[in-house]
């Protein structure tokens, strides 16, 4: 932890910056007009964020904000300026490609500063109270945009997988997807999810469970292991190979070692024994929505 006006300049500087590698991208990638536009965006949302930092570092400084209200790291800070004035050299040399620009991008946008900026202007609201209400969730909304006109589906759902990280790191309410084709079944998770807010979607068989993957994708999805037209296992199978899959439990009553093992080798979370109590639910539902998503390990067809 560093000095807090030291941090705070630190702060300011990594924003200016910022702003200036997005609007260079947008100057020298025109020719793509959808990143430009949105590196313009970017840079606009950079300058704002300048301009919020210089506030809180008149507030340190004025005593108006308790320097121990800063809670920021210095040395994450110092990484991004790094990779920022990398980044410039690399452009002004004629060595960056937009492929590469992107992938910076996308760095920073997701990286530990930019998602500890609206802590922070959380934590000095109390005392600054016109501060404007930062997020980092639109960049990343505007990048899933863009990559999702340009076609490429794989990375589209890994920045909807880093767009949901966020949102959850922000507060917001997880969303899990139910597959079971027996309705009172459906209605018993739906309430026990919703008393425990979360947020859910309910559908009848696996067909249904892939049209709400594409429309909404989940946090995690608790399925019917027994199903007409697609079973869980099939669902499961094809979740597996999702670019950044959520993580599946398989429940049924018809539950056997030979279950377990197939479900288990096929990539699920966990295998859950019907009938389940409301408390053995959370219990294995709430510590997989606390692990970070990632690209699975390949699975055999």
């Amino acid at each position: 932890m560093g000095d807090t006006p030291e941090v705070v300049d630190l702060m300011v500087s990594l924003e200016e910056e910022a702003a200036a590698l997005y609007l260079a991208f947008s100057q020298r990638f025109a020719s793509h007009p959808d990143l430009a536009i949105v590196w313009s965006e970017l840079a606009e949302d950079e300058r704002a964020h300048a301009r919020l930092m210089r506030d809180i570092e008149r507030g340190v400084l004025n005593g108006e904000i308790p320097a121990g209200t800063v809670e920021v790291v210095s040395e994450p800070i110092k990484r991004a300026l790094e990779t920022i004035r990398r980044q410039r050299a690399e452009l002004e040399r004629g060595a960056l490609s937009v492929g590469a620009a992107f992938a910076v991008t996308v760095e920073l946008e997701t990286s530990e500063v930019n998602q500890a900026l609206p802590r922070l202007a959380a934590a000095v609201r109390a005392y600054l109270p016109s501060l404007p209400d930062e997020e980092t969730i639109p960049h990343l909304g505007r990048l899933v945009r863009v990559v999702d006109r340009l076609g490429d589906s794989e990375l589209t759902a890994v920045l909807q997988a880093l767009v949901r990280q966020v949102a959850r790191q922000r507060g917001a309410r997880p969303k899990i997807l139910i597959v079971d084709d027996e309705a009172d079944m459906r209605e018993t998770c739906v309430r026990i999810f919703r008393r425990n807010g979360y947020d859910c979607v309910a559908v009848n068989d696996g067909q249904e469970a892939l049209t709400a993957l594409d429309r909404d994708p989940p946090d995690l999805i608790l399925t019917d292991l027994r199903m007409p037209r697609m079973d869980g296992l099939a669902l499961l199978r094809h979740v597996r190979r999702l670019p950044v899959p959520p993580a599946v439990i398989v429940f049924t009553a018809y539950i056997s070692e030979q279950s377990v093992r197939e479900t288990l080798e096929a990539g699920a979370a966990a295998c859950l024994p019907k009938p389940f109590t409301p408390q053995k639910l959370r219990e294995v539902v709430e510590p997989l929505l606390q692990l970070p998503r990632s690209k699975p390990h390949p699975l055999p067809p």
